[in-house]
């Protein structure tokens, strides 16, 4: 079976923004170029977050089904379930939507996919000692829809912290779900009206019979779990022809990547990790590219980059923390400063010369944390698909629907 997730994006008043759209439509790309990939169940996260009245996992499937229907795609809803965080209780971090999807699994999908597969006999020995078992097994794959940098951080926290991973939830579905022992033949072609067909029996001759109750060990029926991930490029990089927009593009991404560090500090503070020398080499490294970017900004062209951040927030109406230009240096000087600070304290841990006091933990994962927070707060250049792009699998896509229809009514008249 396969199971599709998409990871919400935070709305800009109730609205999928540039970013968001882009997730969405790496899932769309996929179900329109590629026949063989149809989900038994696609899924959309991310509960009401700010001041948004609703859901990211509500806006985002609005979006995902006006693309399809601009887009010609196809979509059986016999065959392919959808599932929407739900807009009350909905999930506030990835880890959490994980946590969702797999109960979600577990209540309404996997034991009816197990009923559609076939029984198998297979016969264990132990001590000379043999007795059959009958499985039926369900492989699930999940593909992981996201920007590159999310699900590079998905992946670096699954492998440094596997006990605080965002995909721990999977793989918990993973190992068996139940055993049940029948009594003779006539009950299992009961449960499985199929068993005569179904049933792998390698030889009759050496293979105990089923109905025999001394050698029958019972109904296994297993789950096995995997994953990959499609990545959408970020839209605020390469392409944007704003230098500005490229600077906040760039501060941001280098907030997100302190992402596994933040899962690692944590874990050493609740005492249930021990600190990793690479997030220390990570921090540094950071905190040394965000020192060149901040520099920049006192340049010649900084002041052009400063003027550009003004008229972009003021133009998406989110000009709450850049009123004068002087602010953009004040927030990211504040949140270098707040990195120091956490370099300073986690220092003898990173370089391997003492212990650190576990206050001392919690004072370096308080300043984190407000770094974290500014370069989030003030450099996240998303902002609202523009409602010209909404029906776009591209960004230069020259695409309008109505005139689009015309032609195909001309070419078939």
């Amino acid at each position: 079976k396969h199971v599709a997730i998409v990871f919400g994006k935070t709305l800009v008043r109730d609205q999928v923004t540039v970013e968001y759209a882009t997730r969405i439509r790496t899932l769309a790309k996929m179900l329109k170029e590629e026949p063989t990939f149809r989900p038994s169940l696609i899924c959309f996260t991310g509960g009401i977050s700010g001041d948004n009245c609703i859901s990211d996992a509500a806006a985002g499937y609005v979006y995902f089904r006006h693309l399809c229907n601009s887009q010609n795609i196809s979509i059986d809803d016999a065959q392919t379930k959808v599932w929407v965080d739900d807009a009350d209780k909905g999930s506030s971090n990835e880890r959490d939507a994980m946590e969702s999807i797999a109960s979600e699994l577990w209540r309404n999908y996997i034991k009816q996919w197990l009923n559609e597969r076939p029984l198998t006999e297979r016969l264990n020995q132990h001590y000379g000692v043999g007795w059959t078992i009958l499985e039926r097994r369900v492989d699930i794959h999940f593909t992981l829809v996201s920007t590159e940098y999310h699900l590079c951080n998905l992946n670096d926290v699954h492998h440094r912290s596997p006990g605080k991973s965002f995909l721990q939830p999977l793989v918990a579905l993973r190992g068996l779900v139940g055993s049940d022992r029948w009594v003779n033949k006539d009950e299992l072609e009961v449960m499985d009206p199929s068993y005569s067909s179904s049933v792998h029996v390698r030889n009759k001759n050496n293979m105990p019979m089923v109905s025999d109750r001394a050698s029958f060990g019972g109904i296994e029926n297993s789950v096995d779990t995997s994953w990959s991930f499609q990545y959408g490029t970020y839209p605020f990089l390469h392409r944007h022809p704003e230098d500005a927009v490229v600077f906040l593009g760039q501060c941001y991404l280098l907030g997100e990547e302190l992402t596994p560090l933040l899962v690692n500090m944590k874990g050493v503070v609740e005492q249930t990790e021990f600190f990793q020398r690479d997030n220390y080499l990570l921090l540094s490294s950071i905190r040394r590219s965000l020192v060149s970017l901040v520099e920049a900004l006192y340049t010649d062209k900084g002041q052009e980059i400063r003027a550009g951040v003004i008229k972009y927030f003021e133009e998406s109406g989110r000009n709450q923390f850049t009123k004068e230009d002087v602010k953009i240096i004040v927030v990211l000087e504040s949140a270098l400063l707040n990195l120091g600070r956490c370099i300073d304290l986690v220092k003898p841990a990173g370089l391997l010369v003492s212990s650190v006091p576990a206050a001392t933990w919690n004072k370096a994962l308080f300043n984190l944390e407000e770094s974290m927070s500014r370069i989030k707060t003030v450099c996240d250049p998303d902002q609202p698909l523009e409602a010209v792009q909404w029906g776009k699998l591209f960004d230069d896509e020259s695409f309008d629907s109505g005139e689009n229809l015309s032609a195909q009514n001309v070419e078939v008249e």
